[in-house]
């Protein structure tokens, strides 16, 4: 006479089990998906009772069509069932005799049933790895089979089944990128980088993976995939050094000391647009990704650093989510840096960074004498954030006098800018490129460079230096030489910087500098003067300071 229709009052959760009861009593009928409302509906007409003469079928039916103008459905159920009961009826789904099923088409085993067996710990989760066996995924900082176990996660280790996820790159490399990643595999197969722009196979994306010991690098641009793959297969057990970098079609792989490969993506598009999260040595679900990324496999071994356009990536604290990562067989892992000193990982080496007061190569020792003349290793800096300090680097106007001898020919001397550094933020520099004399600057409106050219500076002597500047107009003084002048464009006129002072160098140096330097200085500086009569106490005065010693 009529049919009644139940609609849930919220959508299946895809991916997850979901428990549908269903209830009817004659006319009325009551339906309920998970934890939602109770819907109660009414069939139309007199007749209370259903008569069923054909076989049950679930998940879909010999023919859909004949089913489809009662159902409304199109195509069979995609998924698992693992439980039904009918009037108290538990139906067992294998074959007859030893089950309920009188047939059957591609019909596989669903798993997942084995992981209510499995209990992880620390908000780890439980996935199937066979229809007998269920494995805890864990957080980030645990491991274990459980995820029982907390641990400092140093150098990543990934075993085939983790990643570590990120914010994605979005548009922020929609014409530039450049990547470099440090490594060492177990496996000659595995995802190491990649970020797109579509769950749906299709759309832009960039990736870095082995494929049968070869490093490939793919990106497509909307138009179709440039593949670029090592002339060589990489060794497994081994730290490998890859760069990559696209500019519009335009890509080159680096690998160790292989030939330079490049390569050019078809089609007229040339900008890259990634707004999905990026994942590190995985993805979260391999039918998520571009199809033309070809990713099968996560990545198995290690991965100790990761930068990205001349920002170093904080693998961990950086990190939006991770799942069964530990921590690779490395000397930083066995925490060797005393007295609070940072491990840097180099390749299968490592350096410590001592923090002022210690020194060595594992900063075991104490300095006790006092520093009046530090001396910088390349990778030292000292950092003052005192306002007495950083108001008189602001404003419109400077006047900076120091001594400073240098081993080396280039190295940054002075520091001061913004703690999110782009192309047209303000800045102020003093370095040493090539021998000679840099003093740089933007107020807002265009970058000035003055160069000391008529002296080189590298010859490890001590040497005076004034750097003044009055609104725009800058001048630079070595040794008490002729003055070089410079002025910066536009109108705007002071400085605006709120990242402190730096002396010395940086950390992050590149990042922080826009790759204006790569190193700190190799040498020494003394006398610092702000404002013809503010002295610097170098060591006294500075908040934080890294690989400092006393001036040989």
């Amino acid at each position: 006479m009529g049919e009644g229709v139940l609609i849930s009052d919220q959508p299946v959760v895809l991916r997850s089990w979901n428990t549908l009861t269903i209830y009817r009593d004659r006319w009325d009928a009551w339906m309920q998906l998970n934890s939602g409302t109770q819907v109660q509906g009414r069939s139309k007409g007199l007749f209370s009772r259903i008569t069923f003469r054909l076989n049950l079928y679930i998940g879909g039916s010999p023919n859909i069509s004949l089913v489809a103008d009662r159902t409304q459905v199109q195509s069979s159920f995609r998924g698992c069932l693992r439980h039904l009961a009918i009037n108290r009826h538990v139906y067992d789904f294998r074959p007859s005799p030893r089950g309920d099923a009188l047939e059957g088409t591609d019909i596989d085993e669903c798993s997942a049933d084995v992981c209510s067996k499995v209990t992880c710990l620390n908000g780890g989760q439980c996935v199937a790895a066979s229809p007998d066996y269920g494995v805890c995924l864990c957080p980030l900082g645990f491991i274990g089979d459980k995820c029982e176990s907390a641990m400092e996660l140093i150098v990543p280790l990934f075993n085939g089944s983790s990643y570590l996820q990120y914010p994605g790159l979005s548009n922020t490399v929609l014409s530039f990128i450049e990547l470099q990643i440090v490594f060492k595999p177990y496996r000659p197969n595995g995802v190491l980088f990649y970020n797109g722009y579509k769950m749906d196979g299709t759309g832009d994306f960039i990736s870095l993976n082995l494929v049968n010991g070869y490093l490939e690098f793919r990106f497509d641009l909307g138009t179709g995939a440039a593949v670029i793959r090592s002339e060589e297969p990489l060794a497994v057990g081994v730290w490998h050094s890859v760069f990559i970098s696209r500019t519009g079609r335009d890509g080159i792989l680096e690998v160790d000391d292989q030939p330079r490969v490049e390569g050019t993506s078809p089609g007229a598009f040339t900008q890259l647009s990634l707004p999905l999260n990026m994942y590190i040595g995985g993805v979260h679900d391999a039918r998520d990704v571009a199809r033309k990324a070809s990713i099968t496999e996560s990545f198995t071994g290690c991965i100790q650093k990761v930068v990205i356009n001349g920002k170093p990536l904080k693998l961990v604290d950086d990190a939006l989510a991770g799942i069964n990562v530990a921590n690779c067989l490395h000397s930083c892992v066995e925490e060797p840096c005393k007295n609070g000193g940072h491990c840097e990982p180099k390749m299968a080496y490592y350096s410590c960074h001592c923090h002022l007061g210690y020194a060595g190569n594992n900063c075991e020792k104490e300095v006790t004498e006092m520093i009046a003349e530090p001396m910088f290793t390349g990778a030292s800096y000292l950092h003052y954030l005192d306002e007495n300090i950083v108001k008189r680097i602001r404003g419109n106007k400077l006047d900076i006098k120091l001594k400073f001898r240098s081993f080396g020919p280039s190295g940054l001397l002075l520091w001061s800018g913004k703690k999110d550094m782009s192309a047209s933020s303000d800045y102020l520099s003093l370095g040493l490129k090539e021998g000679y004399l840099h003093f740089q600057y933007n107020l807002g409106s265009g970058e000035i460079i003055i160069v000391y050219n008529t002296t080189r500076v590298d010859d490890g002597k001590w040497h005076t230096v004034r750097a003044t500047r009055i609104e725009q107009e800058g001048s630079l003084v070595v040794d008490n030489g002729v003055v070089a002048k410079g002025t910066s464009p536009g109108i705007l006129n002071q400085l605006n910087v709120n990242n402190g002072l730096y002396l010395g160098g940086m950390e992050s140096i590149a990042s922080l500098s826009m790759n204006k330097y790569h190193s700190g200085l190799v040498g020494c500086l003394a006398n610092v003067t702000l404002s013809t009569n503010y002295h610097i106490r170098l060591i006294t005065h500075a908040t934080t300071g890294i690989n400092i010693q006393a001036c040989l």
